[in-house]
């Protein structure tokens, strides 16, 4: 077996440099968490044990995903309304910060920081792993991405002609599966049912010519045209959803 000391080297460091922010946070953080530890308490009472776990295993920059949910649910409690804290906007408003969305996220920031503070080495290292592997899978999958849709606009005169021969509604949501393999060859397309036979032997013969993007982070993925002339994956969905992490 072949071991790439670079790569554990680089891996080694990017996890200590990850523990010392943790353990050496600036002062304003400091400041920060030390103002927002009496509802942060309350946000961890509020929280089920899974939703703990589900947020500790987040990067700081996959918080934007709970922006909706978890934040929504601070804002309506502390930021809007008539019970809103006064104390707690006045003290974001010190801080040059007037958006309640942008408090809800200090506050989101706060909370994940001080999950942190409860892993385990062994667990933060999983966790850091499991997360620089989604990094890598979300990069590989915006350039996939990029490349069907950059297809798909190409060849977009010889797929509308499919439709005008088949006297059909340009549409393409009728293709509801492109596989794409780690080559960058097509495999297998689906349709919705509502698509004629002529339509789909005329769409498979242009889509089976394109050429994607070489990929790695898996053997295939499955693209859909998620409006007029651009894809998305899947895979990349899945990717966005922290109950999977």
């Amino acid at each position: 077996m072949k071991f790439n000391f670079k790569s554990i080297i680089l891996w080694s460091g990017m996890i200590l440099l990850t523990n010392l922010a943790l353990a050496n946070p600036s002062e304003k953080l400091v400041q920060e968490d030390k103002f927002l530890k009496p509802y942060i308490e309350q946000i961890k009472k509020e929280m089920s044990e899974e939703d703990k776990l589900q947020m500790k295993k987040m990067s700081q920059d996959e918080l934007d995903l709970l922006h909706h949910e978890k934040g929504l649910s601070i804002r309506n409690q502390w930021l809007r309304g008539p019970n809103q804290d006064e104390n707690l906007k006045k003290y974001f408003s010190q801080q040059g910060i007037s958006q309640v969305d942008d408090m809800s996220g200090k506050i989101l920031e706060s909370l994940w920081r001080d999950l942190q503070k409860e892993l385990s080495p062994s667990e933060r290292k999983k966790f850091e792993k499991n997360r620089d592997t989604r990094k890598k899978e979300s990069e590989a999958y915006e350039l996939i991405i990029k490349s069907c849709s950059e297809n798909l606009k190409d060849k977009a005169g010889e797929l509308k002609k499919c439709y005008f021969e088949s006297k059909s509604n340009f549409d393409l949501n009728y293709i509801t599966n492109i596989r794409i393999s780690k080559k960058g060859s097509i495999g297998q397309i689906e349709y919705l049912p509502a698509a004629d036979s002529a339509l789909k032997d005329c769409l498979s013969k242009v889509i089976l010519k394109m050429k994607m993007v070489r990929f790695s982070v898996r053997e295939n993925v499955n693209a859909f045209v998620a409006d007029e002339l651009n894809c998305d994956l899947k895979e990349r969905r899945d990717l966005l959803d922290p109950t999977k992490f």
